[in-house]
């Protein structure tokens, strides 16, 4: 059966942002588990999916789902997405006020998702980015330096640092302040074939500490606030479209 469906997101500018297009029922059901997943809906619900329940779930997320015939000009922007992560609709974040709340790197892809909100408000709505390009070295260096972070804040030996992975930081604000941060790894244990999966309590900043006249036993100091705004920085870049994959290019090309 020739048809496709085409899973989209709109943009606050420009054109909608392709996220995939799926060859048949079962890669569209695939992909959109990976997208529902990655938005936070319990295992559970992703067992029992069909085609129509799927479709329902993505456009809860704000994801447009199209079904139509397939033309050679859809395979190109699919193509052109893969390769540098549609740059020319991505570029429209850079005009954006971006609150970033939550930023995830995965621990074999390299690529990156990123949560974030056009202001602090409890209420103002979240879009998250997907990305499926490697970060480049430095945003994932910079990103893995906080598994110091991790290590010093949960009192862990020193030496535990080359099994331990971080995969995820959640920020919290209050109104344009910085708060806290609670950060996500993984760690190897000897013998196992599945890591052990850990999270920081949530650990505010001695900045914002300081500003409250708050006392806390353990904080995060200015050094860890600065790796932060470090990876916040690569993060709105990658959103643009840098990535290793492109860094290696440019100087190929050079």
């Amino acid at each position: 059966m020739k048809y496709k469906t085409i899973i989209s997101r709109e943009q606050p500018q420009g054109e909608p942002l392709l996220i995939a297009t799926c060859k048949d029922d079962e890669t569209f059901i695939k992909k959109a588990k990976q997208l529902l997943s990655d938005a936070g809906v319990q295992l559970k619900e992703l067992s029992k999916l069909d085609y129509e329940t799927a479709k329902k779930k993505l456009i809860e997320f704000d994801y447009v789902v199209e079904k139509e015939e397939p033309s050679l000009e859809d395979f190109r922007k699919m193509a052109s997405l893969k390769m540098a992560q549609s740059v020319e609709n991505i570029v429209a974040h850079s005009d954006l006020c971006m609150i970033i709340n939550k930023i995830k790197c995965d621990k074999k892809q390299k690529n990156s998702i990123i949560f974030y909100q056009q202001s602090t408000n409890k209420n103002a709505r979240e879009t998250v980015f997907t990305g499926y390009e490697e970060v480049t070295d430095d945003f994932y260096n910079e990103f893995q330096e906080m598994t110091l972070v991790l290590i010093d804040s949960l009192q862990f030996p020193g030496e535990w640092a080359d099994r331990i992975t971080t995969t995820g930081l959640s920020v919290s604000y209050e109104q344009d302040d910085l708060m806290g941060m609670v950060i996500t790894a993984q760690m190897e244990i000897p013998g196992l074939n599945c890591p052990l999966n850990l999270n920081t309590p949530f650990i505010k900043f001695q900045t914002y500490c300081n500003f409250k006249g708050i006392s806390e036993d353990v904080t995060l100091d200015g050094r860890c606030e600065q790796l932060l705004d470090n990876i916040f920085e690569y993060s709105k870049k990658y959103m643009q479209g840098e990535s290793k994959k492109q860094q290696l290019s440019l100087l190929s090309d050079g």
